[in-house]
């Protein structure tokens, strides 16, 4: 509301590209906020498919985090656990 503020486009970031920056950054082979610096460059009016361009960065959906991995197989183990019982006993 003031005229000395300027608004630039805004990044809208999907969850699953967010996931996939998110586990490519933690694996050290995607600079995620560099990504989406060059997005901004690049595009400026923000008007291309932000996956798309996400494709064209190196290391961007080539790393796997063992973090991530690791939680993600805890989630699957426990829904596994709650929909056929638990086969390693009580919880």
């Amino acid at each position: 509301m003031r005229s000395d503020v300027t608004v630039d486009s805004v990044n809208v970031v999907g969850i699953h590209e967010l996931e996939t920056m998110a586990e490519s950054a933690e694996a050290g082979t995607f600079d995620l906020f560099r990504a989406l610096q060059l997005r901004c460059f690049s595009d400026p009016e923000i008007r291309s498919e932000l996956h798309n361009f996400l494709l064209t960065i190196p290391g961007y959906a080539q790393g796997r985090s063992e973090r991530i991995d690791r939680i993600v197989d805890d989630y699957f183990t426990e829904i596994n656990g709650y929909l056929f019982g638990a086969s390693d006993g009580p919880r």
